[in-house]
């Protein structure tokens, strides 16, 4: 309800104060879905290669096989938190690539608009136990999200990725995402860290883990190197 609330209160600022489209925040292109699904689809891949590469390298122990299936009551709440993960994931890009983004970016520049909109969002996912590897994952997430928008021209490609990335992390492995523990049963395998946090991110979950800081590092760069899409008029 409060990202609903969140959600709602940018888009009618940008409407109504700043006396702009959403379009010009993000919301802007042909075959939004489309692009949306497609994102979730690239997220869902990127987290289970993470996965993979720490249990390959030592950091996971595989408890059990699709334990979730067994319980029709945790694929149902397994499907809710896919639906809350839509509304969470989204409204941050919402806010951090689409609004904050595009508004640095008009008053400043772009290397401003990447650099501010991605500390704000290290600034509010900051937590006093966050060791050095956990912020500088955070940073470098946000960069490789304003690329993906840099590169597309809009928000719905990164919104689904978000959702897939946060969704297969506590739903597929029963492992924290950002710290936080789903509760439930693994989709697909129950993992167990073993061995040192530099490798399996510990409490913090894959997203703690060295793959995923040179993961997201390499995609960045990658966006950063392919051509800008053609720009649309959203205001």
């Amino acid at each position: 309800v409060s990202f609903i609330a969140l959600g709602l209160a940018i888009a009618g600022w940008v409407r109504w104060v700043e006396k702009r489209s959403l379009a010009s925040a993000g919301l802007c292109g042909e075959q939004g879905l489309t692009k949306f699904l497609a994102g979730l689809a690239i997220g869902i891949a990127m987290m289970g290669a993470i996965v993979a590469a720490i249990a390959l390298s030592g950091g996971y122990h595989i408890a059990d096989l699709f334990p979730a299936f067994a319980s029709p009551a945790a694929l149902g709440w397994i499907t809710l938190l896919l639906a809350g993960f839509v509304v969470q994931a989204s409204v941050e890009e919402f806010v951090f690539r689409g609004w904050l983004f595009s508004t640095v970016m008009r008053r400043w520049n772009m290397t401003a608009a990447f650099i501010l909109s991605s500390a704000a969002f290290t600034f509010v996912h900051f937590s006093p136990r966050a060791t050095f590897l956990q912020l500088a994952m955070t940073f470098i997430f946000a960069i490789f999200a304003c690329a993906w928008v840099r590169r597309s021209n809009s928000i719905w490609g990164v919104m689904g990725w978000h959702v897939g990335w946060n969704w297969f992390a506590g739903a597929g492995f029963d492992v924290p995402i950002t710290g936080l523990e789903s509760g439930l049963p693994a989709l697909v395998v129950k993992m167990v860290p073993v061995g040192p946090a530099w490798l399996n991110g510990a409490g913090e979950g894959p997203e703690g883990s060295v793959f995923t800081l040179a993961l997201l590092t390499a995609a960045g760069l990658i966006l950063l190197l392919l051509p800008k899409a053609h720009v649309r008029d959203g205001s």
